[in-house]
């Protein structure tokens, strides 16, 4: 077993070059992060979980619980936990892996039911996109205690058919962000032990109806909405900021692709953003470049005299056609991982220094059966930290 620790320090184009392999039977279907930062779980095909856990200069992977049935997953961690749901199968599992009972189904047969999952707060969040409202197919979003036990349903204002509410899903610990397929993001407030339906927002250029949702994310103060079809299909994100007199999120800041030399088009730029303290990360996995397409890039955007200004340029050494690097990035507490969307899937771990003046990276990649479709491998994961908000809970008390 090979790895390499590389320090790339604050250029404006940092070349990812790292390489940890493992050898898995069935291909990596999704991937997450457990809060304490000293665990990756992966799920592969044949519905087995395996953690990875760094012990001194080794990675020691260990098999969790298997013969789950997963196909489509969007999954988390908390605590000893792990929160499974797979939206075309509809079933939701809660691994209790501190106790005997390692398996809890919580809910089954709701095709839609996991298309994203996240954590606020006490809280597990579910989008099932397909549940019927008022005679229409419009999704709603199912808010579950820790525990697994139901706790509230949340539904479109407008529904109507084909709508996809909870396709996408934000929060900290006093808004929940979600995006419905119909280019606009609904937020909900967490008030009097609920939540409650708060604004809408929808994009601030006229006419601009492409793909707006497409990703979301929420740090203090911020929300990041990203519209990868956007700006003549080159991509666009959209920035809001909490305004506390008013009670409301105010259209702040725009970011295009930067870098007017690289040819954009179709890169689906903002395709995933994901905020990492000051930091506002953005893929671009459809990116062309050095005549193969697809390669995929990612976009350090850093917080400067109130602005988001491009900080360095992230792309991989070792570049192929379809590798769409950059195609999910997950956050922790201190740590972000970028996933590409290859047959040989990998993933790289950026953490922040005290100083903030290099990075240090590490690429774990995951060999599999190259004759294994796997089109749609990392297509819906999201993953948030509970209580990372720097905003007063006693503002909305």
């Amino acid at each position: 077993m090979i790895f390499w620790f590389l320090f790339v320090y604050a250029l404006s184009v940092d070349i990812v070059d790292c390489n940890l392999k493992y050898q898995y039977d069935n291909y990596l279907i999704a991937s997450a992060v457990d809060p304490d930062q000293t665990k990756s779980m992966v799920i592969t095909k044949n519905g087995s979980i395996f953690s990875i856990e760094k012990l001194g200069l080794s990675f020691v992977v260990t098999e969790v619980v298997n013969n789950l049935t997963v196909d489509h997953p969007s999954f988390m961690c908390y605590e000893k936990n792990i929160f499974v749901c797979d939206s075309r199968n509809g079933n939701c599992y809660l691994i209790m892996t501190g106790s005997s009972d390692k398996l809890l189904t919580t809910e089954t047969n709701i095709t839609g039911l996991g298309e994203s999952v996240i954590i606020s707060g006490d809280y597990g969040i579910i989008g099932s996109i397909y549940e019927y409202y008022k005679g229409y197919s419009c999704g709603c979003v199912k808010v579950y205690g820790l525990n697994g036990v139901y706790v509230q349903t949340l539904w479109p204002l407008k529904p109507h058919d084909d709508m996809k509410f909870g396709q996408r899903l934000a929060s900290n610990a006093n808004f929940l962000a979600v995006g419905n397929g119909e280019n606009t993001v609904d937020l909900f407030i967490y008030r009097n032990n609920k939540f409650e339906y708060h604004s809408t927002l929808t994009s601030p250029l006229t006419g601009i109806h492409d793909n707006f949702g497409s990703s979301i994310s929420i740090f203090g103060y911020w929300i990041a909405v990203s519209s990868s079809l956007g700006n003549e299909f080159n991509g666009i994100v959209f920035l809001f900021k909490y305004n506390e007199t008013i009670d409301t999120f105010e259209f702040y800041q725009q970011l295009t692709t930067p870098y007017d030399d690289v040819d954009w088009f179709a890169s689906k730029f903002g395709e995933s953003v994901q905020f990492f303290g000051t930091r506002l990360i953005i893929s671009a996995p459809n990116l062309s470049f050095y005549g193969m397409d697809s390669v995929g890039s990612v976009i350090f955007f850093i917080l400067d005299n109130n602005k988001f200004v491009p900080e360095k340029w992230v792309i991989p050494s070792l570049r192929k056609n379809s590798m769409q690097f950059g195609s999910i990035i997950q956050k922790q507490i201190n740590t972000v991982f970028i996933f590409t969307n290859e047959l040989k899937p990998k993933m790289c771990q950026f953490k922040n220094s005290l100083s903030e003046t290099h990075e240090i990276i590490f690429k774990l990649s995951l060999n599999i059966s190259e004759s294994d479709n796997i089109t749609s491998l990392f297509s819906q994961i999201t993953f948030n930290v509970a209580n990372s908000l720097s905003i007063n809970k006693n503002k909305f008390a």
